[in-house]
């Protein structure tokens, strides 16, 4: 298998200097000999055959390679979990596509994060979702917001021009897969699920009023983190991105 490294893309030239963390994963962790080759991505598409130099612990950039993938117009917000649930979500909504990731807060959310947890937290899902890329061949690496609150999360989406589909299970008239087919491949989704206590009223009345549309996935009542997994493969599915 071949090694992979994520590379920030203002860090891309010829010769590339390698900071300690990326010597150490290369050399002491993989053991990697001199004129190694590597796989270099850097989170936006871009993917360059490399060479290591263990002389000036860098890294010789070649050519680049084919795209693996077109950019996915599907995008997850997962309300805020509790334990290392939402650290599993980003993991597996990586491996499938995603292009963005919003966590957010909402009234029957467990978890509360103050400013200064909700920026580490994201700086933890942030390098889980490179991991991931990495591990599963993918050259775009999910960008992963800050979290916000849920009206925040529809505002933003509805400002970018994204659609926002709120997963709502007592939602009686929108099935999940008979809207996706009905909605342009060209428009950007966002795809919003709830906290393990659901969502209220209030806020389903609240994100409707911002433009959101809700949906159900069906009869059976999905765990928290499974919803925004299998919305996110039904939904890739249905629009011929698997």
């Amino acid at each position: 298998m071949t090694t992979r490294l994520p590379i920030a893309p203002e860090r891309i030239q010829a010769t590339l200097p390698l900071v300690p963390r990326e010597t150490h994963y290369l050399i002491d962790v993989l053991r990697l000999g001199d004129g190694a080759d590597i796989e270099v991505f850097d989170g936006l598409g871009g993917r360059y055959r490399a060479r290591l130099n263990l002389e000036n612990a860098s890294l010789e950039l070649g050519e680049r390679l084919p795209d693996l993938e077109e950019p996915s117009r599907l995008s997850i917000a997962p309300a805020l979990l509790k334990n290392d649930k939402l650290d599993w979500v980003i993991e597996k909504a990586t491996e499938l596509g995603t292009m963005r990731i919003e966590p957010f807060r909402s009234i029957n959310c467990v978890v509360k994060l103050d400013e200064s947890k909700a920026i580490q937290r994201r700086e933890r899902w942030q390098k889980i979702a490179a991991a991931a890329s990495r591990q599963c061949g993918r050259a775009f690496i999910p960008e992963v917001q800050v979290p916000a609150s849920l009206t925040d999360v529809v505002r933003g989406a509805h400002d970018r021009g994204e659609l926002a589909i709120v997963l709502f299970e007592r939602e009686i008239e929108h099935a999940f897969c008979e809207l996706i087919p009905k909605i342009d491949s060209t428009q950007s989704i966002l795809i919003v699920t709830g906290p393990e206590g659901g969502f209220r009223d209030d806020e389903i009345e609240a994100v409707r009023a911002l433009g959101a549309r809700t949906s159900s996935l069906g009869k059976r009542i999905l765990r928290a983190e499974t919803a925004p997994i299998a919305a996110l493969a039904v939904a890739q599915g249905l629009r011929g991105q698997m």
